[in-house]
């Protein structure tokens, strides 16, 4: 953790690794880019097609034409989430495989929110990949901890671009009082993986997704 939230602080300022420059690019401009950054030859790509394609959102969200994009699509809640009833409940009466993104990931942060609140969960193992700035599950997750629930989560700091997210939540969730696990050295966990167990039931509750 200590080495990660090191490397965010040099991001900005680190050394170039690599630069992009179109087919046609002027080799005086890419003598001088490499006098003035550094940039080894080796490390000087040339593209056939057009750079930075994320500069084409521009387009994208022109309303001149938006009668060109397709209608944008809502993940639906399927049976047998759709219903009011107890989600504990429903698991008892049946195994449930959703498929995202089709299926709406909304049954699956109710799953953590009416754990960390139901007296009867014991305990909730976990694992984090990219959590957002806003995300309503490690807020569960914090106030199961804070509740007395046995709260384990192993979150993946090297989620990129999501490092620093996932530094914030890393330690809010340690202050709550729950576990928090920090990877494994020389692998990326990219699996999600919920456990919850309960007193009323015979076995542990778990949904995949």
């Amino acid at each position: 953790m200590e080495i990660l939230e090191e490397g965010l602080k040099l991001r900005r300022k680190g050394e170039m690794v690599r630069l992009e420059v179109g087919s046609n690019a002027d080799d005086e401009i890419i003598n001088f880019f490499n006098r003035h950054t550094n940039v080894y030859k080796d490390d000087i790509y040339k593209f056939h097609t057009y750079l930075n394609l994320s500069s084409l959102w521009q387009i994208v969200s022109n309303k001149n034409f938006a009668h060109l994009l397709a209608a944008p699509f809502k993940p639906k809640v399927l049976p047998p989430f759709d219903s009011s009833e107890d989600i504990f409940t429903l698991l008892e009466k049946q195994d449930v495989l959703m498929y995202h993104p089709y299926e709406s990931f909304e049954p699956v942060v109710k799953f953590i929110q009416v754990a960390s609140k139901d007296p009867d969960v014991v305990s909730i193992k976990m694992t984090l990949y990219r959590s957002g700035t806003n995300s309503p599950i490690v807020k569960a997750l914090m106030e199961a901890s804070e509740s007395g629930k046995q709260v384990t989560v192993m979150v993946e700091l090297k989620a990129r671009f999501d490092e620093e997210n996932n530094l914030i939540w890393a330690k809010a969730l340690e202050k709550s009082g729950a576990h928090v696990i920090y990877g494994i050295k020389g692998f990326k966990v990219h699996a999600k993986a919920t456990l919850i167990t309960r007193r009323k039931m015979e076995s542990s509750s778990s949904m995949h997704t």
